[in-house]
């Protein structure tokens, strides 16, 4: 890492349902932000039932893109 740039990483999913991948991208995003780390999860499917919303922590910062 170069000097005291802060760390950022976008993480794309595309929907919350359940299964596996979800699960698996939910855990990845929140140790990420627990290691100081800036994460936006970008999601692509933001009106589709998301089984895993509520297991995000509050410091991982939720993009929903708008359907059309």
């Amino acid at each position: 890492m170069h000097g005291n740039k802060p760390r950022r990483l976008t993480i794309f999913i595309k929907s919350l349902q359940g299964g596996g991948a979800e699960r698996s991208t939910v855990n990845l995003a929140n140790a990420l932000a627990d290691a100081g780390i800036s994460v936006d999860l970008l999601i692509m499917r933001a009106n589709s039932p998301a089984a895993f919303r509520k297991y995000i922590s509050d410091s991982v910062n939720i993009v929903e893109l708008a359907e059309s």
